[in-house]
């Protein structure tokens, strides 16, 4: 559905709202490379936008701000990939 239907047709309509893949490609390799990005937050677009400038989200979900939430849902994934939790 979604490869059929919303990509090729809901999403064009969206206009503004997405953007392309490169976009997206784009933002994904900016966030590993660039110095500005800082581990442990979590960036994406502004508040009630799916496109757009970066910002740390935290700024209206206080609860990304809280780094033992972090360390729990890292244990809980890695608890699901054959027991295996890496502490760095």
């Amino acid at each position: 559905m979604l490869k059929y239907l919303m990509m090729p047709i809901v999403f064009p309509l969206m206009g503004e709202m997405v953007h392309p893949l490169e976009v997206g490609a784009k933002r994904f390799v900016d966030a590993i490379s660039e110095d500005r990005y800082k581990s442990g937050v979590f960036y994406a677009s502004k508040q009630g936008k799916l496109s757009g400038d970066m910002v740390d989200q935290s700024t209206f979900f206080t609860d990304l701000k809280y780094t033992s939430f972090q360390d729990n849902a890292y244990d809980a994934i890695h608890r699901f990939t054959n027991g295996v939790v890496l502490h760095l």
